[in-house]
């Protein structure tokens, strides 16, 4: 967005640089700016219409139309010029402005020339008109334009609200709110968000509820994309007919996190398809990795009856690269299927030659189902678990471990306690390998103990799933607890624990086992977050390579709305 401020400055310093040509003797063209257009009534065409604004516009590449505080402007009886050239459109943000969509086409639609256009809405409400059967908000043509979005509201589109075919650009969504948009038509994928293709899909700080699709991706649905970048950002209650409840994603091909977002209520599948109520990605390819941390999962519930099984809150096919849950929190999810051994919260179809599936600091606390909390169906790599916390119906299904190193499968510094009468690990082929852990299971076939195994223990010494600090719920083990100090001395480990900045990983000399550390001095400090990624490096086989771990800081819209009071004094 071109703000007045920036235009100022831009213009203050092309005087200057005239000034000091005519000084010099040089004559110089005038430099070209480009205009604004305001838009201060909702008639389909003339001065002052939104229309005319968007056909001025794309007469002056980079210009800006600005939309009246509070107007509202009602569409349902004629539609927009195709947007041809970059703009900017801004309504306001203390009063921002309403379009309600035509009947059959969408609020802005951008062709432009092969060079791109680049379109960016900011402070703006759409929503459908009440007698809408299709069109979405904003749909692009392709082409290597970029789609900026802020400050926005998307409500009750019957498809989705932002559509991007071919674009080789990049789509960046920050505060905004995605509500009641479907697309349910058969095979109708993103409720809220349907992309082609672009460069970089970030989102930062937004709210997707109750949006629902027909197969996959409730919320948002990504064919490709060079990376994926989710932060700070809410879904709830979204849902999809058969794959990835609020987000599925077919292809990506850069290193991706998704850091800081709650995933609650959001649901997927039925009977004989995949699930993954929270996600499903397609493939994690080699030399990438999918990070998520610092999320919370809640309350997600899917269906998956397909053999061989799927399932869970997310679900990846294939794991070529690495795929890592840390300092995160699943709890109260179900999951159903008739299909044997899906996985209640992660399940992973294959971790192929080169991939890898690490859960390091997090809290999976599930009853239900006799399902095990994390499944794979065949690993021909690594699996690892460090560091963590786990009660569920089992922990652990590898149905075939065919990496013959002893420590393909390895757990180390964990609470591993099955709730019921399933054991926690059961691991065909390779067995696992367990060292300085707590858990229900005993030594045997599947599961080779090493140093510092506690077996056979039921009650961990753990107090309720809760606000012990942080950005996620934790157990934190109580006065008397064999997970304290208990630890593998052994690991070099990140300077804090799950809940993140002041709550140091290591006191008293030595790690607890288990997700969290007990504190000296305890402080619910409830907005803890990691300080900055860290190598975890062990002297152990767990970790032979790097690790990171860590948190991106969120950026929220702070420092704009100063600028905007800024602006507003001046």
């Amino acid at each position: 967005m071109t703000t007045p401020i920036r235009r100022t400055s831009r213009l203050l310093a092309g005087l200057a640089v005239a000034a000091i040509a005519v000084a010099l003797g040089v004559v110089t063209a005038a430099p070209a700016y480009a205009a604004t257009f305001t838009v201060t009534n909702g008639a389909s065409s003339g001065a002052g219409s939104l229309p005319q604004a968007i056909t001025d516009a794309n007469g002056s590449a980079g210009s800006t139309i600005t939309i009246a505080p509070g107007l509202v402007i009602d569409m349902s009886g004629f539609s927009n010029p195709q947007v041809t050239a970059s703009v900017t459109i801004e309504g306001d943000a203390s009063n921002p402005p309403t379009i309600i969509g035509p009947n059959s086409a969408p609020i802005f639609q951008v062709t432009g020339p092969p060079t791109g256009v680049d379109l960016e809405v900011d402070d703006v409400i759409m929503q459908a008109s009440t007698t809408v059967t299709s069109g979405d908000a904003i749909t692009t043509a392709g082409g290597p334009g970029t789609v900026t979005l802020t400050d926005d509201t998307f409500q009750n589109f019957p498809h989705p609200a932002v559509e991007l075919l071919l674009q080789t650009g990049d789509l960046t969504v920050t505060d905004c709110t995605f509500t009641g948009n479907s697309a349910t038509v058969a095979d109708s994928d993103g409720g809220a968000i349907i992309v082609g293709s672009v460069n970089d899909l970030t989102v930062t700080g937004s709210t997707f509820s109750n949006n629902t699709a027909g197969h996959n991706g409730g919320a948002i649905f990504l064919n490709a994309a060079n990376s994926v970048n989710i932060s700070g950002s809410a879904f709830a209650n979204n849902s999809a007919g058969i794959d990835g409840g609020a987000i599925g994603i077919s292809n990506f091909s850069g290193d991706s996190t998704w850091t800081g977002n709650t995933f609650t209520g959001n649901t997927s599948g039925a009977t004989g398809f995949i699930g993954g109520a929270a996600f499903e990605v397609d493939t994690i390819p080699a030399g990438v990795t999918l990070t998520i941390d610092q999320s919370t999962f809640s309350g997600n519930s899917s269906t998956s009856g397909v053999v061989p099984p799927r399932g869970g809150v997310g679900y990846v096919n294939d794991v070529e690269g690495t795929l890592l849950l840390s300092s995160s929190t699943m709890t109260g999810n179900s999951f159903s299927g008739t299909a044997i051994g899906n996985g209640l919260d992660v399940a992973v179809g294959i971790i192929g030659d080169t991939g890898e599936f690490d859960v390091l600091q997090s809290t999976l606390d599930e009853t239900g189902a006799a399902t095990p909390l994390l499944f794979a169906g065949s690993n021909n790599n690594f699996l690892r678990l460090a560091s963590s916390t786990f009660f569920g119906p089992g922990v652990l299904q590898v149905v075939s471990n065919s990496n013959a190193a002893a420590n393909a499968v390895e757990a180390r510094d964990i609470i591993a306690i099955s709730t019921d009468a399933t054991p926690a690990f059961q691991v065909a082929g390779t067995p696992a390998e367990i060292g300085y852990s707590i858990t229900s299971d005993t030594a045997g076939p599947q599961l080779v103990g090493l140093l510092g195994m506690q077996f056979g223990v039921t009650d961990a010494g753990l107090g309720p799933l809760t606000n012990n600090g942080g950005p996620t719920q934790t157990r934190l083990p109580v006065a008397g607890s064999p997970a304290i100090d208990l630890g593998d001395p052994g690991f070099t480990v990140p300077a804090t624990d799950q809940r993140g900045t002041g709550f140091a990983r290591v006191v008293n000399g030595r790690v607890d086992i288990g997700a969290v550390e007990v504190q000296t001095s305890p402080a619910l400090a409830a907005t803890g977050v990691d300080s900055a990624p860290t190598a975890w490096m062990a002297s152990t086989s767990l970790a032979t390579g790097l690790l990171l771990l860590g948190a991106l800081l969120l950026t929220r819209r702070a420092r704009r709305n100063t600028a905007k009071q800024a602006i507003a004094r001046r």
